[in-house]
């Protein structure tokens, strides 16, 4: 159920009155901790246990340094709890990729091998990085490790942000929770309007440009130059109005309900001053469109930006002399992954 579907606006208008009626405390954090777990569940009937074991390890992980004294036993704890709490996600996000890579892994693969197949949970990118964080701020003394399971739970599968970010605090959002469910005039008002806002982002420029980008992605080879470059274009838009519609969403849900997530993406139409949007255009020209110099700061970020998004390997650069200078013979290749739509193929030769 995407935010953009009707039900989900439909669920969320009932959530949003009946909430308010059920007591405060516990019974309203059960609720809430309910209602989300159960909408999480409808998105990955195959795989919310996932969810579950990411935010019982920081649960149990935050308890346990609360009470290791400063030392070398809570830091070793704290180590263990870190890659603990990260595995999941790079399992789902690389095992694939990995395995596909092994010398016998492609006969292996084609006969319908797990490990090649897995799929990736929807969210587990935003709930596992909560998690991590959780544990940070435990370990350095920021917020105190939370004991209340309900209240725990609550903060982990808070719905709005639990799909689609932005990534939360702990030590901003779970002071929140006591005001779940109270209403408030002006912050519903803005809710709306950044909900009706990230409709526009996502419906109406990001599904618009969708079929453009994917006629040229899916097929690049049979499309001219001009067409290429105005495909990265549009698919810079598509991206950012995709992300940016879907937190605000997030962002407008949570305010009807109480509590203020972090707002990170400035860059919308309520908020044009902002250089956001520049920004993520200048990154997907700069890595993608042919001719123009990379400079050597941006090839770490793209390589990562390409090895995450892609959930595969990413983006390759070969320098002939000096990449800052953009001297001749620097090669850039796109390496098919799983999320073949995302993939670019461009071999860029300098010639002078």
């Amino acid at each position: 159920m995407a935010f953009s579907d009707p039900r989900y606006l439909l669920l969320l208008g009932i959530i949003t009155l009946i909430l308010p009626m059920i007591p405060r405390g516990s019974p309203r954090l059960i609720t809430t901790a309910l209602i989300s777990l159960g909408f999480y569940v409808s998105l990955n009937p195959a795989s919310w246990y996932v969810l579950v074991g990411v935010a019982s390890i920081a649960y149990l992980g935050g308890l346990a340094l609360s009470v290791l004294p400063n030392g070398n036993a809570r830091g070793a704890v704290f180590l263990v709890l870190l890659p603990a709490t990260l595995l999941p996600l790079l399992v789902f996000k690389y095992a694939g990729s990995v395995y596909r890579l092994l010398p016998q892994a492609n006969d292996i693969a084609s006969g319908g091998s797990s490990m090649a197949d897995l799929v990736l949970p929807i969210g587990i990118s935003f709930y596992t990085f909560l998690a991590v964080g959780y544990l940070i701020d435990v370990y350095v003394g920021s917020v105190p490790a939370e004991r209340n399971g309900v209240r725990f739970a609550a903060f982990m599968c808070f719905f709005p942000h639990l799909t689609a970010g932005p990534i939360e605090r702990a030590r901003h959002l779970l002071p929140q929770l006591e005001n779940i469910g109270q209403f408030d005039y002006d912050r519903a008002v803005s809710g709306l309007r950044a909900i009706l806002v990230g409709l526009f982002l996502k419906m109406v420029v990001a599904d618009t440009l969708a079929p453009h980008v994917e006629a040229v992605y899916s097929n690049p080879r049979q499309h001219g130059a001009v067409d290429l470059v105005l495909g990265t274009v549009y698919f810079s838009f598509q991206v950012y109005a995709d992300f940016a519609g879907y937190s605000l969403i997030a962002i407008g849900s949570a305010r009807l309900l109480g509590i203020e997530l972090l707002t990170k993406i400035r860059a919308t139409l309520a908020e044009p001053e902002s250089s956001g949007l520049l920004a993520a255009l200048a990154y997907q020209l700069v890595v993608m469109v042919p001719g123009l110099c990379l400079h050597s700061a941006a090839v770490p970020n793209a390589s990562m930006g390409g090895l995450w998004s892609c959930g595969g390997v990413g983006l390759y650069v070969y320098p002939g002399r000096s990449l800052a200078r953009c001297r001749p013979q620097i090669r850039c290749v796109w390496i098919d992954s799983r999320r073949a739509r995302r993939v670019f193929h461009a071999d860029f030769r300098s010639t002078g």
